[in-house]
């Protein structure tokens, strides 16, 4: 399984907001996911788990009409304005400026 696979299988297949998430479903302890996600991926357990909302939030606000809130909500966020400013972050652009031009592009294909 290439790491695309693993990664849909943990984010399309299970609700997964939290490293000890993670770590329950591939069975190990936190220090080992840690220390094998900065050899393996060159990043914390944090930031590919935030990587996975992220992704998660984009395919929603692309193919949903579901409102920020939800979005947020839907990815593991409580706060809609934390999951703006994070989203934000990560893909230079709003939540709602993101779905915007993927509305637009989707358009004109």
């Amino acid at each position: 399984m290439n790491d695309q696979d693993q990664t849909y299988s943990i984010d399309e297949k299970h609700n997964i907001f939290h490293i000890k998430d993670i770590a329950n479903f591939l069975n190990v302890n936190v220090n080992c996911l840690s220390s094998a996600f900065k050899e393996e991926f060159n990043l914390s357990p944090k930031q590919y788990l935030m990587k996975l909302k992220i992704r998660k939030a984009k395919k929603l606000l692309s193919t949903t009409n579901n409102t920020i809130t939800v979005v947020a909500n839907s990815v593991g966020f409580n706060d809609s304005l934390a999951f703006s400013k994070v989203f934000k972050q990560y893909t230079q652009s709003s939540p709602s400026s993101y779905r915007k031009q993927a509305t637009e592009t989707h358009l004109s294909n």
